[in-house]
């Protein structure tokens, strides 16, 4: 292109970021070269193939990773091709105003109970303060909480194996002298085992 052309579709680009949403906003190159550059256009074959082969990249590079903070969290890191993360964003934030309107509704029924009589004041202020401390969660906190509402519903339904397929195990830690003495209980009790050291 030009230098008049690069001038001018990056005036109109400008333009149009200040009212496009960024996830639009790349789509949008197509529209400017068309009307600044139509020669520089590629040809629709050649954007299909171009297409796919995004495609087919984007599918090889996803990927997930997790593992511990050392401080009681676990992080994740991934990425997944377009088509699948709209899914999963869309379903996101379709749980967090799931949760927004859960809040609305919630202060709303504390407002009506306190206007009613039917609750004292103060646990109306403890179930009020309770209510802000999750109206106050950032949106990172909530796309999170969205997460762990969408994996809890999931399996509420039955729809994910248990422990990737595996029976879930307990491991429990005790000394000989607290187990012995357990059981010794039981047995003065009539109700365990005999034991022996």
């Amino acid at each position: 292109m030009s230098g008049e052309q690069v001038d001018r579709a990056a005036e109109l680009f400008l333009d149009r970021a200040a009212t496009t949403p960024p996830e639009r906003l790349r789509k949008a190159t197509q529209s400017i070269l068309e009307e600044v550059a139509p020669e520089t256009v590629p040809s629709s074959h050649d954007e299909a193939a171009r297409i796919a082969a995004q495609r087919r990249r984007a599918i090889k590079n996803r990927r997930l990773a997790w593992g511990s903070d050392g401080e009681g969290s676990t992080w994740f890191s991934g990425q997944l091709p377009d088509l699948e993360a709209q899914q999963l964003i869309g379903t996101l934030q379709a749980f967090g105003e799931k949760g927004r309107r859960a809040e609305r509704d919630e202060a709303q029924a504390l407002r009506t109970q306190r206007d009613e009589g039917t609750i004292n004041p103060s646990e109306y202020l403890a179930a009020r303060t309770e209510l802000e401390h999750r109206e106050a969660r950032t949106t990172g906190q909530r796309m999170a909480d969205a997460l762990v509402d969408m994996v809890n519903g999931m399996a509420s339904l039955e729809k994910v194996p248990s422990a990737g397929g595996q029976a879930p195990r307990l491991v429990v830690t005790l000394n000989y002298q607290d187990l012995h003495d357990a059981l010794e209980g039981e047995i003065a009790a009539g109700s365990g085992p005999r034991c022996h050291r």
